[in-house]
């Protein structure tokens, strides 16, 4: 085999291409083509199709990196089939891998595309009346989702400030136990021109649709977060929260 002309690289469930932007920087510094190649993350077979043609069309030696599904003998890590409804059966069973990664992965990637993901196909939104808490007022848009999306639920709630920054958003878990879930999101620094939310305390959503205060269910913050556009894409100028100026 001669020497390597293109990397391919393939990326795993809850990514896509765009997350080897700096791995293709890297590489073609060293002076080899790098191309990332759009896993259709229908099935296995799918991907595995999609790979062989990449590869294709590449007139030399190919080196192809990834994200594992297998073991070397081919046999498959782990799988689930259909886990949203499997999760939300056993919901008095102790979670296991696959369960925290199910729910990790949606999770984690809802709070980081709100609220670009309100402008995603089959998405409805709808503006209801303003919310007032604690002194503020805040206006909600309430958003249904489709099957093909996968979500903590169909039906959510998103809480805006004047500036169009998030506040609070709530939900319905189904697949962590029946109950309504207020999550506060504070703090708005700015990454790559993106006002992003970095603090977020989650609570149990009372008779009143107030967040009750204690225990706190979930506490995350992020900080260091950049945005790297997808190789040969040029990132346009953003206002607040995303927006376009």
């Amino acid at each position: 085999m001669g020497r390597v002309s293109t990397v391919l690289l393939a990326h795993g469930a809850w990514a896509n291409a765009s997350c080897w932007s700096r791995v293709i920087l890297l590489i073609e510094k060293a002076g080899i083509a790098a191309i990332a190649v759009q896993m259709p993350l229908t099935a296995l077979e799918d991907n595995v199709a999609a790979v062989r043609r990449a590869i294709a069309l590449e007139p030399g030696p190919v080196l192809l990196a990834g994200h594992s599904y297998e073991r070397l003998d081919g046999s498959v890590v782990a799988e689930v089939q259909n886990p949203r409804c499997r999760y939300e059966q056993a919901r008095a069973v102790p979670w296991d891998e696959l369960h925290r990664a199910f729910f990790s992965g949606y999770a984690l990637w809802t709070y980081l595309t709100t609220p670009f993901l309100l402008d995603l196909p089959g998405v409805m939104v709808s503006e209801q009346e303003p919310w007032r808490e604690d002194g503020q007022r805040w206006r909600v848009l309430w958003a249904r989702f489709p099957a093909s999306l996968v979500t903590h639920s169909a039906v959510q709630d998103f809480f805006f400030d004047e500036d169009l920054l998030l506040h609070r958003y709530d939900t319905f878990l189904g697949s962590a136990g029946d109950f309504h879930w207020a999550q506060l999101v504070s703090a708005h620094p700015e990454a790559d021109d993106v006002w992003l939310p970095s603090r977020r305390r989650a609570y149990r959503r009372g008779p009143d649709h107030r967040p009750v205060s204690a225990p706190v269910m979930v506490s995350f913050d992020l900080a260091d977060v950049r945005f790297t556009p997808a190789p040969n894409e040029s990132r346009p100028p953003r206002g607040r929260n995303g927006a376009k100026p």
